[in-house]
C-alpha cells in the first residue's frame, strides 16, 4: 500500500511538471504532435487586432500563408504573393526570411497559440502590435 502511495505521489507530481511546461501563452499547455507538425500547413486569416482594437474584415480578408516543412514560407494577400523562409526561433518565435536583390531581411514573430486548428501570432513593428487569428484553409 505504501508503494502505491509513493508511485501515486510520483505520478500526480509529474503531471503537475507536464501540465505547467506550455510554451505557448495561449496554448496548448501539452501536445502530442511537434511545433512544426502543428505548423506546416496553409492558414487564413479568421480575426485581426492592432493595438488591441479589432481591425475590419477589409484589412485582412482574403490573407493566407503557407509554412511547408522544408522552411518555405509562402504569403499571399489578394492577388499579391511572395516566398520566403521560416525558421523556428527559441520556445515562442517565428523568424520569417525574406531576400530580394542580394537583400536580406528576418521579421520575428512571437506565436501566442499553436494547435493543429489555430493560429495565434503577434507582431510588433514600429510601436505597433498586431496580433492576428488564424485557422487552416
Amino acid at each position: 500500500m505504501k508503494r502505491l502511495l509513493s508511485f501515486s505521489t510520483l505520478l500526480v507530481a509529474v503531471m503537475l511538471i507536464i501540465a505547467s511546461c506550455g510554451k505557448f501563452e495561449e496554448g496548448p499547455k501539452v501536445s502530442i504532435k511537434s511545433k512544426k507538425s502543428r505548423l506546416c500547413k496553409t492558414w487564413v486569416s479568421e480575426s485581426m487586432t492592432v493595438n488591441g482594437i479589432a481591425a475590419p474584415d477589409s484589412a485582412f480578408s482574403g490573407a493566407e500563408i503557407t509554412f511547408e516543412r522544408d522552411g518555405v514560407c509562402k504569403m499571399g494577400y489578394t492577388g499579391f504573393s511572395f516566398e520566403s523562409e521560416w525558421e523556428f526561433s527559441g520556445d515562442v518565435n517565428l523568424n520569417i526570411i525574406t531576400s530580394f536583390s542580394g537583400l536580406s531581411s528576418t521579421e520575428t514573430i512571437e506565436i501566442l497559440k499553436l494547435k493543429s486548428k489555430e493560429l495565434w501570432i503577434k507582431d510588433v513593428d514600429a510601436g505597433v502590435i498586431t496580433e492576428t487569428h488564424m485557422i487552416p484553409k
